[in-house]
């Protein structure tokens, strides 16, 4: 799934663990050279995530799900578009999980 600038890949799995969901951040180091960049942006993506997530566990009840969010611009984007693009993102993969879209 992708929204600019943000590629979620997901896959429901069965891994017995305490918490729904399984994440991990990551920005490629061609675009971005320096490990200051690239830590903001994953700083921002893991906020944006941590404000969003009660809803999305909330709407896949009780499945398990690792999600890996790949940050695709080229640029640095500021926060609100960050957040609003894995907002809307987690918002269509709670939909898809749950049957209701394809």
């Amino acid at each position: 799934m992708f929204i600019y600038p943000v590629k979620m890949i997901y896959l429901e799995t069965h891994i017995q663990s305490y918490y729904p969901v399984q994440v991990a951040f990551t920005v490629p180091k061609r675009n971005f050279k320096k490990a200051v960049q690239r830590n903001l942006i994953k700083r921002r993506m893991r906020e944006a995530y941590r404000l969003n997530k009660s809803r999305f566990y909330s709407e896949i009840a009780d499945k398990q799900v690792a999600l890996f969010f790949v940050y695709t611009g080229k640029t640095v984007c500021e926060y609100r578009e960050t957040e609003k693009a894995i907002s809307k993102g987690l918002n269509k993969l709670a939909l898809e999980i749950a049957g209701k879209i394809k």
